[in-house]
């Protein structure tokens, strides 16, 4: 289909004509009145977009005629406004900088006048071809809106609400039916499948899902695996993605022969589980080929196929026939009935999902309801869509205009969705539809797609300049998932949501609306051409150079196994001048031409995972609009580029597992927009003249997340530099790592002269949740540690001359990691107001411990406690008998404390214990035996218990559950 979004581009092109380095520039070339006339142009055509934009959905022809022409000027005109704006800035660094004679050098251009000359010129022609189509919107009876409908999303207590990915309204019979198949002993065949059949939207996936997390389902099978197989069948790349599933590791790129030998070698004789989850493809060679290699598990093993297509459960079935794999008829999903399609509508359409007062809005919504079909994605969908108002006549307008031109037939599913993308501000399309980049399934991490939203210009600061530019993309993202555009959204341990899917339904949607603006080529190619502005590669095997011809790219993602040699970079950079994104993540790059500062418009250069890379060109730092340097995991790169504050808009920089990096440029504190700092590599010394010291942080006041701090030096000079670190204006940064270690599991030989370590005098961020110390030297803990209010997860590795850890202020920590701290010592003296203060512990885990003898008596006070774990205390000899004040105690682990003869008496009154697992504990396996064991009778009373018995971690010896035991 594919409707030009121009709207949004307007206002921006608005915004940089009125801003005053614009107006400075206009004065200096003699273009005031261009400029003002190119205002006053777009402004007439912008006042007019909103319901051209409606017309054009509506299926107006002309008006999408006339906004595609508009299309290719409207962002020719915002390319040049970049440009100006971008010369407007270099000319207000030369100005700050009028006595650094090389800072002038370095931005001035070969001939000023010529480049003033192009600009000139071409600002008139963009203002002659605005004219000419400014003059046709007259004839097609265009109105003038300037205000979007439904922009501000009625707020839930200021919070949104989603649906777990556990929750699954109105399919427990259907649950149940599955899981009873997937149990059934009768069935004689090693392997049998069970398709899983019905349109799209139905929820086929939801309920594998729901079947799946069920602790039945986790506990039956030795091994569990989930591959979305989408459009593409084919048969190496989902054995290879079955073999991720089963290993949780990505394996190499190799032959069929070796996949295979691979994933036979995991599933061999074990009961397993796998589900092939969006199957379009009912090819009977593919299938046969594919039934061969899932052959080898043992009695029991299920696999789970969903599709929307009854011809590949037709193709299974077949294929079943005279093998050992068995098939069951295929399982239809069929519509939510009208009590379930109601209760999830009122989650989504109702404040707390609680029916309103109101019987006409009630009645109206059951009316709604009905023409959903039982589709639960377009029962979420519409509710959404309403749920951003309360009133009775837009309801009513909705469901006599809007909803009643979609067709009664739940097959087709698009156009209701459809009518949810029309009512989305334009902001909010230009969101969505950028997602159709990334393939389906795609597991989106919401902090890099809010990046990539914001380089391309999508996310505006609000009047409220609390709000950083991150926060906004974040309304905007739960936006989206509030109105069901993003499914089966996860959140970290603070509540945060990390990441998220789309549903296949909502991707077609985004490709549909999208057309050629956006483009995929190699892997299920969609359409480009000269209008395509992002472009995606996977698996591309063509010369760059046939791409030159799509010379307005802004966004290019190479997501493909191949190296680019030097004529691809000399295609990318001479044909994708108007680049913002340029991404080349894990495609094996050794080296970066200098070439690369000719990009002026680049925003976003993503070089992670590149492991080859040593050393990035000194041009980079001519990017003056860049705004993110993302070099995660480049480990092979010795040192960032020496004039790096060159990047004055630079906004993060990603240097995690840079471990080659042995110190920071000096002047790094002079990128005051820096908020994103994964690493501070401390010098060793050796670089002194270029390096930046600690101090270098103090210019960086608007940090945010997590920064690690890496120092391999020591001695009095390090603890000086700490002293001088204030970080206390940084009030988003809230996790902070301290790593003193030589290596994994090593530290470093200091000279401990203090009792204190090092950084005593440091001043850290006054909202910090995470502090971790790894290898740090000094017998006690910096006394700051104890003023931060908001810590809730303390972790010591390593820590090797650590001997006192006086916890009494911190009553806030939920999660305490203590490693192989060697001279610790937990005191038992509640007198010295040890374990005093976290009563609000949820996880505890104590590895490596020598001198813990037992639990401090005050850890008894920690009711809270979900989670112990004591890992090779070869001190410890006895768990104490309160233990049983542990009410909430979920997950118990022990292993390798050899000294440790029996547990408490007081285990059996653990009544929340899920979970008890004991590894290398030779006294403790023979007394826990079941039924046999002498301790078994002090868990047996608990019900729904998983116990865990092995000679080693990780090779289990016995598993049982003995759930209903009373």
């Amino acid at each position: 289909m594919g409707e030009p979004l121009l709207s949004f581009v307007a206002k921006r092109i608005i915004e940089a004509l009125c801003s005053p380095a614009v107006k400075q520039i206009g004065l200096l070339w003699d273009v005031e009145d261009e400029l003002q006339n190119l205002t006053n142009t777009v402004s007439t055509i912008k006042a007019v977009l909103l319901d051209a934009e409606d017309k054009q959905a509506a299926g107006n022809c002309a008006v999408k005629l006339w906004l595609e022409r508009l299309e290719d000027v409207i962002y020719d005109a915002d390319d040049l406004l970049d440009a100006v704006s971008t010369e407007a800035r270099r000319r207000e660094i030369m100005t700050r900088n009028k006595k650094a004679k090389k800072v002038r050098i370095l931005f001035s251009k070969p001939n000023p006048l010529a480049f003033r000359r192009k600009m000139v010129r071409e600002i008139k022609a963009i203002k002659k071809k605005l004219d000419a189509i400014n003059a046709d919107w007259k004839n097609s009876h265009l109105e003038v809106r300037r205000v979007e409908p439904r922009v501000v999303n009625r707020e839930r207590n200021n919070t949104y609400s989603f649906v777990p990915v556990e929750t699954v309204i109105g399919r427990e019979d259907d649950k149940k039916a599955v899981i009873d198949f997937l149990l059934d002993s009768n069935v004689e065949d090693n392997v049998s499948i069970l398709p899983i059949v019905g349109i799209g939207g139905l929820g086929k996936t939801a309920l594998t899902r729901f079947v799946s997390n069920d602790h039945q389902i986790q506990e039956h099978f030795e091994l569990k695996m989930w591959v979305c197989v989408s459009d593409i069948f084919d048969v190496k790349n989902i054995v290879a993605k079955v073999l991720e599933s089963a290993t949780k590791e990505k394996p190499a790129d190799a032959e069929m022969d070796t996949l295979v030998s691979k994933l036979r070698e995991k599933i061999e004789g074990k009961k397993y589980f796998l589900v092939l989850d969006d199957v379009w493809n009912g090819d009977h060679g593919k299938w046969c080929c594919l039934k061969e290699v899932l052959m080898g598990g043992a009695r029991g093993t299920r696999i789970v196929v969903t599709t929307r297509n009854e011809v590949v459960a037709k193709t299974i079935r077949q294929e079943s026939v005279a093998s050992i794999i068995g098939t069951v008829e295929s399982y239809p999903l069929k519509g939510l009935d009208e009590d379930a399609s109601w209760s999830l509508f009122k989650q989504k359409a109702f404040e707390r999902g609680q029916e309103p007062e109101n019987p006409c809005m009630v009645a109206l919504g059951k009316e709604i309801v009905k023409k959903c079909l039982g589709v639960p994605l377009a029962i979420t969908t519409i509710g959404s869509l309403l749920g951003s108002t309360n009133s009775e006549a837009e309801w009513k307008d909705f469901k006599n205009n809007e909803l009643s031109k979609i067709s009664q037939n739940a097959t087709e599913l698009l156009p209701t969705l459809k009518l949810s993308y029309d009512n989305l501000p334009s902001h909010l399309k230009h969101c969505f539809v950028y997602c159709s980049l990334f393939p389906k399934d795609y597991l989106f991490y919401i902090p890099e797609l809010i990046q990539m939203w914001i380089t391309q210009g999508f996310v505006k600061s609000y009047d409220d300049q609390s709000l950083c530019l991150e926060d906004v993309g974040r309304k905007y993202f739960k936006d989206l998932l509030w109105r069901s555009f993003f499914q089966e959204a996860r959140t970290d341990e603070f509540g945060d949501i990390i990441d998220c899917k789309m549903h296949d339904l909502m991707h077609d949607l985004a490709i549909s609306v999208a057309g050629s603006l956006i483009a995929t080529l190699g892997d299920k190619e969609t359409k480009s051409d000269k209008k395509t502005r992002h472009l995606s590669l996977r698996n591309y095997d063509k010369p760059i150079s046939m791409l030159c011809e799509l010379s307005r790219i802004r966004t290019f993602l190479v997501r493909c196994d191949r190296k680019l040699d030097k004529n691809d970079f000399d295609a990318i950079i001479s044909s994708f001048k108007f680049l913002r994104t340029l991404d080349m993540w894990s495609i094996d790059l050794d080296y970066l031409p200098s070439s690369i500062g000719k990009l002026k418009h680049l925003r976003r250069l993503d070089l992670s995972h590149n492991k080859n890379i040593k050393k990035l060109p000194d041009s980079i730092t001519r990017l003056q609009n860049l705004q993110e340097l993302l070099l995660r995991e480049c480990d092979s790169l010795k040192e960032l580029p020496r004039d790096i504050k060159k990047l004055v808009n630079l906004r993060h920089l990603d240097i995690y597992g840079c471990v080659g990096l042995t110190y920071m440029p000096r002047g790094l504190g002079q990128l005051n927009n820096l908020e994103t700092l994964t690493d501070f590599y401390v010098h060793s010394g050796s670089h002194f003249k270029h390096c930046g010291d600690l101090r270098e942080l103090n210019g960086l006041n608007k940090l945010r997340g997590s920064l690690e701090i890496i120092n391999r030096r020591h001695g009095k000079d390090v603890a000086l530099e700490y002293e001088a670190v204030n970080l206390k204006e940084n009030q988003n940064l809230h996790e902070l790592v301290f790593d003193c270690c030589v290596t994994e599991g090593d530290v470093n030989d200091w000279d401990v002269v203090d009792d204190k370590m090092p950084f005593e005098g440091f001043q850290p961020p006054p909202n910090l949740k995470q502090l971790s110390l790894w290898g740090c030297p000094g017998s006690s803990l910096p006394s700051w540690v104890f003023s931060l209010t908001n810590l809730v997860k303390l972790e010591l590795r390593h820590c090797r001359t650590l001997k006192s850890l006086p916890l009494q202020h911190l009553t806030s920590v939920q999660d305490l990691i203590l490693k192989r701290c060697v001279e610790l010592e937990l005191a038992n003296d509640e007198d010295r107001m040890q374990w005093q203060g976290p009563t609000n512990l949820l996880s505890l885990d104590l590895t490596g411990l020598p001198k813990l003898v037992s639990l401090p008596s005050a850890l008894q006070h920690a009711t809270t406690l979900q989670k112990l774990s004591i890992w090779n205390c070869q001190s410890l000899t006895a768990i104490p008998e309160w233990i049983h004040n542990f009410k909430s105690l979920q997950d118990f682990s022990i292993g390798k404390c050899s000294s440790l003869a029996s547990l408490p008496e007081g285990m059996g009154r653990l009544t929340s214990l899920k979970r008890l697992a004991i590894w290398d504990c030779p006294i403790l396996l023979r007394r826990w035996e079941r039924d046999t064991g002498e301790d078994w009778a002090k868990i047996a009373q608990i019900a729904k218990l998983r116990v865990t018995l092995a000679r080693r971690r990780f090779k289990h010896r016995c598993i049982f559950d003995h759930s209903g035991i009373s």
